[in-house]
């Protein structure tokens, strides 16, 4: 084997013992917690009516939001959530169990978000804002 073969087999089992070495840290990273955080967030941001979600800048969220669940591991994920989305959804309950949702009745009002348009630069015809519908 010539000394340029060698040189190059010798960095690669080397850099191959570094990244294996630094992939035993991930069992200390939360990544189901920042899954599931994320999936939260993003059916927040699109169907949850409120002016705080409205204003919220969801990309500095998200990194607050995986920066905190990750130095918060001592916490219960139910209450990462409750702390991160009290200011931007309070009316939106965490719990570490399934549970049933509440039944809505045809005297139910539900306050949602209503769309117009698409959503977009360049388009100008869209707009959204939050009405009370009667669920019945």
């Amino acid at each position: 084997m010539n000394k340029k073969v060698k040189a190059i087999l010798s960095t690669l089992l080397i850099n191959t013992a570094v990244v294996s070495t630094s992939n035993d840290n991930l069992d200390d990273y939360p990544l189901d917690s920042i899954e599931t955080f994320s999936k939260i967030s993003n059916i927040v941001e699109y169907y949850h009516p409120s002016d705080a979600v409205k204003n919220t800048d969801w990309e500095v969220f998200f990194k607050y939001g995986t920066h905190y669940i990750k130095n918060n591991s001592s916490q219960s994920f139910s209450s990462q959530l409750e702390h991160l989305f009290g200011d931007v959804a309070p009316h939106v309950t965490f719990n570490d169990y399934l549970t049933e949702p509440e039944r809505l009745t045809s005297e139910s009002e539900v306050v949602g978000w209503l769309n117009y348009g698409y959503p977009g630069d360049g388009h100008y015809l869209y707009t959204r804002y939050i009405s009370n519908i009667n669920y019945g």
